[in-house]
């Protein structure tokens, strides 16, 4: 039991030991080196090229069936990466961006792109998937 030093109250901290599985795809880490390098590691809506803030975003979730080739990947600085897994960042086979509301009233976010360059090495027809499926 800890003691408060405000309250002088006992307070019981309880903790929990919880075991986790961890699913390690051992193609990972070839997947990223491949994106960023055909990227130029450069993030494909920011131009970020901190290499310690970029990752390679799986267009078709690996999950759903989506493989990590370059073809399925983008380079994606990590919050943009997150916003793109929620859908609150959407991508068009054309190159249009669509953001959510959120998004967009975002002071850090407003200044993104509304066209951006697809990647030449992307699948168009993986973009296409996840606009339909996701």
């Amino acid at each position: 039991m800890a003691i408060s030093r405000e309250s002088q109250i006992s307070l019981v901290i309880e903790r929990k030991r919880v075991a986790t599985t961890i699913l390690r795809r051992t193609s990972q880490s070839k997947f990223r080196k491949d994106v960023l390098s055909s990227s130029f590691s450069t993030c494909v809506l920011t131009k970020e090229q901190l290499h310690d803030v970029l990752e390679a975003a799986h267009i078709i979730p690996v999950g759903h069936g989506g493989t990590d080739t370059t073809g399925n990947g983008l380079c994606m600085r990590v919050d943009i990466h997150r916003l793109y897994d929620k859908g609150k960042i959407r991508i068009k086979p054309d190159g249009t961006v669509s953001y959510s509301d959120g998004v967009e009233s975002s002071v850090s976010y407003r200044v993104l792109p509304s066209t951006i360059e697809i990647p030449p090495f992307v699948n168009p027809r993986n973009i296409e998937w996840r606009n339909q499926y996701l």
